[in-house]
Parts: C-alpha cells; sequence; structure tokens
C-alpha cells in the first residue's frame, strides 16, 4: 500500500507549491516530501526559522521532537498578511504558499497538530495570533460549561475579557484566558471532595464512639479506634476509607461492656472496600449515610440519645466537582502578555497546555474533542492506493 497526493486543479491553486501526484511508500515519506518541497525546517515553540533553503527534516524523525506531532496532514491559509500552515494528524497534506516569507514562528504543537505562522517579520504574525486568540477564547467558554465531560458545569471562571482586535486588546484576552484557565484547571474536583468528605467522618466517628453523654452509650467503644491518616491522596484516601469501614462495622454491632444497648443492624455499609476513585466514591458516600443513620438510632435501645453532636456536614462526594482530580499538569506558567513577544511565549503555552487538558481522562469524564483548540482548514487529501 503506498499513498499518493491529490491536489486541487492548478487553476485553483495559484501561489501554491503543489506536488505532482506520485506514489509514496509512506505517509512519513509523502509528508517529508511536501514539507522539504515548501523549504520548512521544524523547529520548537516559539523558534523562528529560517526556510531559505530545503532542509531536511530526517533528523527530527530520529530525534523525535516535532516530527511525531505532525506526522499525517499539513493544512494551511492565510490570515491578512501572515501566511499560516498547521499541520494535524488525519489524512492529506498541503503547501506554504509560494510566496512564504523567510520567517516562520512556530506558535503551538500538540500531539495532533503542530502550528507554523509565516510572516516578513515575526511581528507581522500578529493577526494570525488575534484569530488565534479569539477561537480559544470561544473554545474555552464552550468547554468550561460542557457537562458531556464535565461532572458539573463551571459556572464560575468565565472570561470576561472582550475579543481581541488590537495589541491592547489581545494582551488583555491572552491575560484572562491565562488566569481563568488556571483557575478552572483547579476547580473543585471529585477526588477533593472525597478527602473533605472523609476526614470529616473520621473526625466525627471518632468522637462519636466515645461519646457516653447523655446516654448515647453506655460505656465507650474504646476498641474500634481510627488507625490511617487524613486523606491526603488517593491511596491515603482509600486506605483511611477502608479502615472507617472496618471501624464503623465493627462499632456499629458492638454490645459488650454495654457500648450499645442492642447492635444495629440496619445500617450496614454495602458498598465493596475501596481500590480506586470510582469506587471510593461510592464507599464514602456509603459511609456517610450508614454512618448518620446509625448516630441517631435509638429504637431497639441501641443508642440511650440520639447524637445530635457529630453530624457529618460535608457534602457527599460527587455532588460540586467539575473535574474527577485537579489538573496540576496543565497549569499555565509563561508570564503575562504585555508586548508581542511575552503574547507570542503565553499563546504558545496556552494552546499546548489547553488542549493537552482538554483530551486528559484522567481529569475529565471523557475527553472533549469538541472544543479543541483547530486553526486552519484543509487544502488537499491523501488516499490510500
Amino acid at each position: 500500500m503506498g499513498y499518493h497526493t491529490n491536489s486541487r486543479n492548478s487553476a485553483d491553486s495559484a501561489g501554491i507549491a503543489t506536488l505532482a501526484a506520485t506514489e509514496f511508500a509512506s505517509e512519513d515519506t509523502l509528508l517529508a516530501v511536501a514539507l522539504r518541497s515548501a523549504g520548512v525546517k521544524l523547529g520548537t515553540d516559539g523558534e523562528v526559522l529560517d526556510i531559505s533553503s530545503s532542509a531536511v527534516i530526517s533528523a527530527h524523525l530520529a530525534a523525535e521532537t516535532l516530527w511525531e506531532l505532525v506526522a499525517d496532514r499539513a493544512i494551511w491559509y492565510r490570515q491578512g498578511n501572515a501566511a499560516v500552515a498547521a499541520v494535524k494528524r488525519g489524512a492529506g497534506c498541503a503547501y506554504l504558499p509560494a510566496n512564504t516569507p523567510r520567517l516562520l514562528v512556530v506558535t503551538g504543537a500538540s500531539d495532533n497538530y503542530v502550528s507554523i505562522v509565516a510572516a516578513d517579520d515575526p511581528s507581522d504574525a500578529f493577526e494570525s495570533q488575534v484569530e488565534l486568540l479569539n477561537s480559544l477564547k470561544a473554545d474555552y467558554e464552550a468547554h468550561r460549561v460542557a457537562t458531556a465531560v464535565h461532572p458539573h458545569a463551571d459556572a464560575t471562571n468565565a472570561l470576561t475579557a472582550a475579543d481581541a482586535t488590537e495589541a491592547a486588546s489581545a494582551y488583555t484576552l491572552a491575560n484572562d484566558i491565562k488566569d481563568q484557565l488556571n483557575l478552572h484547571l483547579a476547580e473543585a474536583s471529585r477526588l477533593e471532595e472525597v478527602y473533605t468528605l472523609l476526614n470529616e467522618i473520621k473526625v466525627d466517628y471518632e468522637a462519636h464512639r466515645v461519646l457516653t453523654a447523655a446516654g448515647v452509650h453506655g460505656a465507650a467503644d474504646a476498641t474500634n479506634a481510627l488507625t490511617a491518616a487524613d486523606a491526603t491522596t488517593l491511596g491515603t484516601a482509600i486506605t483511611l476509607a477502608n479502615d472507617i469501614k472496618a471501624m464503623y462495622e465493627a462499632h456499629r454491632v458492638l454490645t459488650a461492656g454495654s457500648v450499645h444497648g442492642a447492635a444495629d443492624t440496619i445500617n450496614v455499609v454495602s458498598a465493596d472496600d475501596a481500590s480506586d476513585l470510582a469506587n471510593l466514591v461510592t464507599l464514602a458516600n456509603d459511609i456517610k449515610a450508614m454512618y448518620e443513620a446509625h448516630r441517631v438510632l435509638t429504637a431497639g435501645s441501641v443508642h440511650g440519645a440520639a447524637d445530635a453532636t457529630n453530624v457529618v456536614s460535608a457534602v457527599s462526594a460527587g455532588t460540586a466537582d467539575i473535574h474527577l482530580i485537579d489538573d496540576t499538569t496543565h497549569v499555565i506558567a509563561a508570564a503575562d502578555a504585555s508586548d508581542l513577544a511575552t503574547l507570542t511565549t503565553l499563546l504558545a503555552e496556552l494552546r499546548t497546555d489547553y488542549n493537552a487538558h482538554l483530551k486528559s481522562t484522567v481529569v475529565h469524564v471523557a475527553a472533549d474533542d469538541d472544543n479543541l483548540l483547530w486553526w486552519g482548514t484543509a487544502s488537499l487529501t491523501m488516499e490510500e492506493v
């Protein structure tokens, strides 16, 4: 099986460096020829590239730099005075316009694309950056409230900056996106809710089991004490949840020493021991429900009086969470935009981290493919032959 280019009619592709319909051994070979025909030398984000010569890019293949990010489709369009090439995974490749200036700026990369802005001077890339910023604004606003990927919509971290039209508004919007995206990454997570819930149950249960005031217990339960540390990580949360379950289950039926007047056979924790986040949430919520019912149970002389003191006030896990866990991997660290150079740096990181955040199924219920930041349109297709 080989690959060949299926280019547009030459009358429709004026100014585009095209390649004859030729069969190649692989997609990689085809793309290599395509990029070399345009004189593109791949580099790193924010790097200004000299394309005055047809660079051999095989070294990047071995180095696994941007090559792995671009291998399948090169696409382009022209925005104002700036020619833009974006390379995406998929089927097909196109070429930079034949009159592409000598300078390229790599503005973003992920495992699905690399974007290259071509300009006579790097400052000419500004119009394309404005276009990208406004696209990112729209995509982020749609992402943060998408309940197909979030357990609950993020109604807090909305953008307030206007669309970018010139330098000042571009800097303002870029900085607003950075601030709100970073807040969104750290929004209430399901795991944080579990930490809060389990740590409160720990405190309330420990106080309840020894409570003899007002005749709640005939004697303190000195046997079923918790030993697990507070929940601060998924691992410690699992350990604590399983410890609470075991000690509570022993406590509720303890009648020796007149701790209870009768065993509580009603409020049984039925959830399995925790081993991952999903069943940890189930167990934590089950423990809360059963403990809350147990502490006030006086029927059958289980307690001499209801325990109205040690109430679990923490919300059940999964009540208001936006992410499964905090996204600490894709925090935007670049400085605020204040000129073209800092805008270029910030925009490159925003684009990369934003798309990586959307695709994370560790953070989200599902990857958000609908609101990824894509830029450009395909002009050629690739067909298997």
